[in-house]
């Protein structure tokens, strides 16, 4: 495979949450780091490029202009798609958008790596490893599973170099405040109640720089295969607000039963990052204390 000294990185939604965190690690490893914003900034001023990556015309473009080594795909629809719009953007935004880039690099030697979704599992009350199945209940699911199918063909029928990557629940500065750190952080420091579907679903919260990390580790030419990324440990809603409590010195006051479960919701869902550990040498390294201070607003 053709390699450039530094390696030129394309990093696409590189203005959202995760994918400018990426972007940022990617830059910080000494790699020339390239951008795709649709309204966002991108951060620290990298080069970025405002084009609409569902439009094959314009990403095939990009692709050549910018002619990468690696490919990093992080767009995906919306977190949580209410509304008619929403649900047709994810659509869009994942599937649709993943299979123009993909074209669009079919005949060049590119490493591609694709950020995928832990909603694309099956539910379970056992960690998930990369075989667990995958019979999504959610939208957003459905159609991350729908891109990673467009991934795998492609791999296959192109032989390249490619990294499926599934991040279970991501946090950190920048999250949207929708979320439920953000909103325990917010119930804490403005004294709001806290209110929940249920305090006792338990999730396998990530940093977002030790999700970036993994991404930098997976730009290595000898890496191939799909990884969990996660750290392995499930934390209860009720637990979070303990941490977040000692983290602001703050009492919350918690609302339990105000939404009803919602699709994505879910009692149990924790990686098993034992592969991430084996074959990246990654593993999640910030405790959930430190990055809840880390996200303080």
């Amino acid at each position: 495979m053709r390699r450039s000294s530094p390696p030129t990185v394309l990093v696409t939604g590189g203005g959202g949450f995760l994918g400018g965190a990426i972007a940022v690690a990617v830059a910080n490893a000494g790699m020339s780091t390239h951008v795709t914003c649709r309204t966002s900034p991108p951060p620290r001023r990298l080069p970025a490029h405002r084009v609409e990556v569902d439009d094959f015309d314009q990403i095939t473009r990009l692709v050549g202009e910018v002619d990468p080594d690696i490919v990093i795909n992080a767009i995906g629809g919306p977190h949580r798609p209410f509304t008619p719009a929403q649900r047709s953007d994810s659509w869009r935004d994942s599937p649709v958008a993943t299979s123009a880039l993909l074209e669009a690099c079919r005949g060049r030697e590119i490493r591609f790596i694709h950020l995928a979704s832990s909603h694309e599992y099956t539910p379970s009350l056992t960690p998930h490893d990369e075989a667990s199945p995958t019979d999504p209940v959610s939208l957003r699911g459905v159609a991350s599973l729908a891109a990673t199918g467009a991934v795998r063909l492609w791999a296959t029928d192109t032989g390249a170099p490619t990294v499926i990557l599934r991040p279970f629940s991501v946090y950190g500065p920048g999250e949207p405040g929708d979320r439920v750190i953000p909103a325990v952080l917010r119930a804490a420091m403005s004294q709001v109640p806290f209110r929940t579907t249920s305090a006792h679903c338990y999730r396998d919260f990530v940093f977002v720089e030790d999700i970036a990390a993994a991404v930098v580790a997976a730009c290595n030419e000898t890496v191939t295969g799909e990884f969990n990324l996660g750290s392995g440990v499930g934390t209860s809603v009720s637990q979070l607000v303990a941490v977040a409590e000692f983290v602001t010195g703050r009492t919350i006051t918690v609302l339990e039963g105000e939404f009803e479960p919602r699709p994505w919701d879910r009692d149990f869902w924790v990686a098993d990052p034992a592969r991430a550990l084996a074959e990246l040498g990654w593993k999640a390294e910030t405790s959930l204390i430190d990055g809840l201070r880390r996200s303080l607003p």
